[in-house]
């Protein structure tokens, strides 16, 4: 049942400033420039989705043209599969795909919004998670800048790479040729028609590292409210035993006195009365302008995790499938980057790494020797560099949220013997029974291991590819030896 001050909800938009949805703000600001997130108010206090509107056309809009590309793309791919084929079809499906979740989830946003202030409303006593607006404008201008630096580098790679075969004139229409030849198979290339598909491609690259973006900000906040919390509950914990130890310290003294003054006829009264002052320990009005805990402070706790818990519950229910995306894209793409890396390594650099840290360094070090340009090799440093700052950043936010709420166990544990009642006890068993935690679309959960499970995944693929790399070393000298043994003088 709902404490009373449940019921005693303020509006939406009141309350302090730095709420959840304004902490995004500027986050969500940054999608609308790429015509992503169609919400309206995205700096106000209440944010609203209208369907007629510009911003929701520009959505659509995106969605359309990047949905014609991929059909292109995947009828291109059919004549003639290839890596270099599957992987431009790949790009822009999985663009597809997280802009449709992102207009999905900007329909929900108003109503996720508003459970979100709702739960800080009710959860204010525990306190606002510090610097939580500073942190989300720095990881937005961090993956901004990373995205464009990043995205220059591929095209300067590009550019310098197709006027090295020939001359700079109309080296924009062989680039465009050379990057979007699905495009040319249907419509040949013209100055109208160039701009705008090189904007959707733009576009399909900004959205893999928003999407990581949002699901970073919005976790990190999650678990800053869990975190938020349990600082609360170790501070009420403490406050309860040094509060309840210095009571029953003070009786045990005073019993001490009684039995040696007035004999023991008067210890049966005494421990009685004892008794009822540690029962009562809860209601003392004495100790609550100091303290300044609820009465029923275990119960008014555990409802406060329940507040949280269902929060997880509902933002999970939005954005899992957007981290199931993420995580595919994300993990396609390192393999994607190792596979292309392991194409100019020698079979005697091979041989000679061990696996670990210093084999991936020293392997993408070999790997970006035989790369033709500068450019080239920035990029493939940077892109790849990146990508694992995405990837990583997305393990570790979202399983914060696991850790931040398992984390208040440990003061359950140290609750004294005399305070543990049966809201004690069903608050461990809710914590050490439930997971709460963000998942891929119900798949699998995120928690530390699900990083260790991409770098396991990534160095089995690289040792599956120094495998194959080496049969065809082999067979390739094999045939080197024996035309060479045919071609011997007699």
């Amino acid at each position: 049942m709902a404490r009373a001050r449940h019921s005693k909800v303020r509006p939406y938009s009141a309350g302090p400033v730095h709420t959840f949805h304004r902490s995004l703000g500027p986050t969500l600001l940054l999608a609308q420039l790429f015509g992503l997130f169609p919400v309206a108010g995205v700096l106000d206090a209440s944010p609203r989705y209208r369907r007629r509107s510009l911003r929701v056309l520009m959505s659509l809009v995106n969605i359309i043209a990047t949905s014609t590309i991929t059909v292109l793309g995947a009828f291109w791919t059919a004549s003639n599969i290839t890596v270099f084929r599957a992987t431009k079809v790949l790009f822009f499906a999985s663009s597809v795909a997280a802009c449709t979740l992102l207009h999905r989830l900007a329909c929900a946003w108003p109503r996720l919004a508003r459970d979100w202030r709702h739960a800080e409303i009710v959860t204010a006593h525990i306190g606002y998670p510090p610097n939580t607006v500073l942190y989300c404008r720095v990881f937005a201008c961090v993956f901004f800048i990373l995205a464009i630096v990043e995205h220059t580098f591929a095209v300067t790679d590009a550019v310098v790479r197709i006027a090295g075969e020939d001359t700079w004139t109309g080296v924009f229409r062989r680039f465009y040729i050379k990057w979007f030849p699905q495009v040319v198979m249907v419509v040949p290339y013209t100055p109208i028609l160039g701009p705008p598909v090189v904007m959707l491609n733009i576009l399909a690259t900004f959205t893999f590292s928003y999407l990581d973006l949002l699901i970073i900000v919005i976790t990190y906040c999650l678990s800053g409210m869990f975190r938020q919390f349990n600082k609360h509950m170790l501070k009420v914990s403490e406050q309860v035993a040094i509060v309840y130890y210095t009571i029953f310290n003070f009786c045990c003294s005073f019993k001490n006195t009684i039995k040696l003054n007035y004999g023991k006829e008067y210890i049966f009264i005494l421990e009685s009365i004892i008794l009822s002052l540690v029962l009562s320990f809860s209601s003392l009005q004495f100790c609550k302008p100091r303290f300044e805990f609820p009465r029923p402070y275990w119960r008014d706790l555990y409802q406060d995790y329940q507040v949280l818990r269902d929060l997880v519950a509902k933002v999970d229910s939005h954005i899992s499938r957007m981290v199931l995306v993420s995580f595919t894209v994300d993990t396609y793409h390192i393999c994607l980057q190792l596979y292309h890396s392991l194409r100019h390594i020698s079979r005697m650099v091979l041989v000679s790494f061990t696996v670990g840290t210093y084999h991936i360094c020293l392997q993408l070090y070999h790997s970006l020797r035989p790369l033709p340009t500068t450019a080239s090799k920035i990029y493939f440093a940077l892109s790849f560099g990146f990508l694992i700052m995405r990837t990583a950043g997305v393990c570790i936010s979202a399983a914060n949220i696991h850790d931040e709420a398992a984390a208040c166990k440990y003061a359950l544990f140290a609750v004294p013997p005399q305070e543990y009642c049966d809201d004690v006890e069903r608050f461990i068993f809710q914590v050490c029974n439930d997971h709460v935690a963000i998942s891929g679309f119900n798949f699998f959960i995120i928690t530390r291991r699900t990083l260790l499970t991409i770098i396991g995944l990534a160095i089995t693929y690289e040792v599956v590819m120094f495998q194959v790399n080496t049969m065809a070393e082999d067979e390739d000298e094999g045939k080197h030896i024996k035309n060479t043994t045919l071609n011997l003088p007699t």
